[in-house]
């Protein structure tokens, strides 16, 4: 179970490192210079189409793939989306006409309906109990998700989080009509909040080298998460060196997979924010990654590494 967060910032963009025990077991970073887009939300142009598939234009020189579903946004022609895969190796991000609005104990999708309880969640009365909150929540509009931190949450965080959810959907709403496509109407969190509101477990402690990023975190915590608003620490000096992160890293990185969804060449997925580095336990017969199964070279077969992103719920 991680239970501290680095969080460095460089020139260049933010790097997080996930400890249990004192052992980095996962490191991530994100650039500056290419700033994700996932959970962004616009107001989209009509884009090209190409065969069955159709793309809308988020910015002037952004287009996104969007993805079929439900409602699918397929007769409108500014469709409300939001993105659900960041561009990789050359193409488009996705985009998905029915968005979600993620928090720590629930997710809220504003044109959805109904109420579940995710699966993580295994006791019966827990279950029972979150369910009919969630069917309560519900009744007002949208579809809700518990999520497994609601498990030993306080009724009281949940609604109120319910209430942050709403309001937001009314401001992205207000944006919308007041602007013309292609526009962001609200931003998805950065990294190290998408790991504090999905990764972390209560009591986890967050710790930072930069100021900036202290009140950044603060402040998400304080709307999104609030259970870590008093386990957030500012360090001096070199956060990473002191703990020597990045050599944890290099000695995991000498065995390499080659195969889609290993260090190498893992291509993200929903949640694509925290990479898991760990050593694999080969199958009978021929080895295989438990997370993947997928075959690696024979030269590795007898231990390697892989990459891996967790659950979003």
């Amino acid at each position: 179970m991680i239970d501290e967060l680095l969080v460095s910032a460089t020139p260049f963009g933010v790097r997080t490192a996930a400890l249990a025990g004192g052992e980095v077991l996962a490191f991530n970073a994100e650039s500056v210079g290419t700033p994700s887009l996932l959970e962004n939300i616009y107001s989209a142009a009509d884009g090209r189409r190409s065969g069955a598939a159709r793309f809308v234009a988020i910015a002037k020189e952004q287009n996104a793939f969007l993805q079929k579903s439900g409602s699918g946004g397929g007769g409108n022609d500014n469709p409300l989306v939001q993105v659900t895969r960041a561009a990789w190796r050359g193409k488009a991000p996705r985009v998905s006409a029915e968005p979600s609005l993620v928090g720590r104990y629930m997710v809220y999708l504003p044109t959805g309906s109904g109420a579940k309880v995710a699966q993580r969640i295994e006791p019966a009365a827990a279950r029972e109990r979150l369910l009919a909150l969630a069917r309560r929540i519900a009744e007002d509009g949208g579809g809700v998700t518990m999520r497994s931190a609601a498990e030993n949450a306080a009724e009281e965080a949940i609604l109120a989080e319910a209430a942050r959810h709403r309001g937001k959907w009314a401001e992205i709403n207000a944006k919308r009509a007041a602007a013309a496509p292609p526009v962001l109407l609200a931003s998805g969190p950065g990294l190290a909040e998408r790991q504090m509101r999905d990764v972390l477990a209560p009591g986890a402690r967050i710790v930072t080298d930069d100021a900036a990023a202290l009140a950044r975190l603060s402040a998400y915590a304080t709307d999104w998460a609030p259970e870590f608003v008093d386990r957030l620490e500012h360090a001096k000096g070199a956060l990473f060196e002191r703990h020597d992160a990045g050599g944890a890293l290099a000695a995991r990185r000498k065995y390499r997979s080659w195969a889609a969804g290993g260090l190498s060449s893992s291509q993200p997925r929903r949640s694509r924010q925290l990479m898991s580095i760990a050593a694999c336990a080969p199958g009978r017969g021929r080895a295989r990654c438990a997370r993947h199964a997928w075959k690696p070279p024979l030269p590795l077969r007898a231990k390697f590494a892989c990459a891996t992103w967790p659950g979003s719920l």
